[in-house]
């Protein structure tokens, strides 16, 4: 087995000598920090979100009815696409 060097030229055993304890009540008081105002930036993905929690509930009728008329080749879907894109881009443009 290899020696290892000792640290700081320091050969044996070293006696430690244990800090005080102090509770916390009796620490002393260091007042916080004086700090700027903060502020808060959402971003557009939030707002998004956000728009999204604000939706009505979905529809199981009326989601139902879209799927079979889509299934069944009876609803105009690129225009219905077409729609609901410049409805979300002037949403997210107001928000």
């Amino acid at each position: 087995m290899s020696q290892v060097p000792p640290i700081d030229g320091q050969i044996g055993t070293q006696r430690v000598t244990p800090t005080a304890y102090v509770p916390a009540e009796h620490a002393p008081h260091v007042p916080p920090q004086a700090t700027t105002d903060d502020e808060v930036e959402i971003s557009p993905a939030a707002r998004a979100l956000s728009l999204l929690e604000a939706t009505p509930d979905i529809r199981a009728e009326k989601v139902a009815l879209i799927r079979n008329a889509i299934r069944d080749g009876s609803y105009n879907l690129d225009d219905k696409l077409d729609d609901l894109v410049d409805r979300l881009l002037e949403e997210l443009r107001e928000g």
